[in-house]
């Protein structure tokens, strides 16, 4: 089939079939190019491509593959993506514009400046998390994986003059804040990690996001647990876990924490803090 495909394609579409010229002669044209196919191993195209192997020793050294090779590269995303990605957060004081008209540049200057201390420690999934939600309109929260760190490093500055600017102001100090790990600095919030989030905010964010995951139990006839509520205290269960020392301007501090301090413990309402600011965000009340 692969022969007669070639012959078709190949010499019986471009010959010469009106019969004019007595030198063409088109069986005998279609004869020498069979002929030469098959006498040709080189075009068998079940030999083209052949497996090879590391050990194989009768291999010359220069068509052996390296074990990198033996392995496919498999990407969620392609190159060309992930330049988008990086393209569409480039420019972040636009950036910040698009998420609210109320930032001071001095300020987002000054939280950049500071932030920058991350690019030395670890970033912790709390604050990409705050990082997906808040730049949504922006850039795909998942997208965001793939930023090189300088550029989340960038990010997580502008969200700290963001949700300043949105009245936020506990969470932008701790959205580039860093953890501690030395028993002198670790500092053991005194917070519950089932309290409850009001009946007011409860209702509201059960408005705004009326997911639920499936009731296993299907003889009761009730909803499943909410998804919203679930993933705010998650991520309160998340900035419980380690002890934060923030990086933030000293005057950011002294307004918030009424203290100087690089210390801070996490507030017992924080998942107040984390509904309010869900809400906020599925009312797209940011500009």
């Amino acid at each position: 089939y692969w022969l007669l495909s070639l012959v078709c394609v190949k010499r019986i579409c471009i010959a010469d079939l009106s019969g004019i010229d007595p030198k063409v002669n088109i069986v005998t044209y279609v004869y020498k190019f069979i002929i030469q196919k098959v006498q040709n191993g080189d075009n068998n195209v079940e030999k083209i491509v052949k497996d090879k192997r590391i050990d194989d020793k009768t291999v010359s050294s220069e068509n052996k593959i390296s074990t990198l090779e033996c392995y496919k590269m498999k990407t969620n995303i392609s190159p060309g993506e992930i330049v988008e990605l990086e393209y569409s957060i480039r420019d972040i004081v636009n950036v910040v514009n698009k998420l609210t008209y109320t930032v001071d540049l001095e300020h987002l200057n000054n939280s950049l400046a500071t932030s920058s201390f991350l690019d030395s420690q670890t970033i912790l999934n709390p604050q990409m998390t705050l990082l997906r939600w808040v730049f949504k309109p922006v850039i795909s929260p998942r997208g965001i994986l793939y930023l090189p760190k300088s550029m989340i490093v960038r990010a997580l500055g502008a969200l700290e003059s963001v949700l300043w600017a949105r009245g936020h102001k506990y969470l932008a100090i701790l959205a580039t804040s860093y953890s501690v790990s030395h028993e002198s600095e670790m500092i053991i919030s005194p917070v519950d990690s089932k309290m409850r989030i009001s009946k007011e905010l409860a209702a509201e964010l059960d408005y705004l996001y009326p997911f639920t995951k499936p009731n296993l139990n299907k003889k009761l006839n009730i909803k499943g647990p909410s998804m919203v509520m679930e993933s705010i205290d998650n991520l309160a269960d998340e900035f419980m876990a380690v002890s934060w020392k923030p990086t933030c301007d000293v005057s950011m501090l002294q307004e918030v924490l009424g203290s100087s301090t690089r210390r801070v413990g996490i507030k017992p309402d924080i998942k107040t803090d984390l509904a309010k600011l869900v809400i906020e965000l599925g009312n797209r009340s940011w500009i």
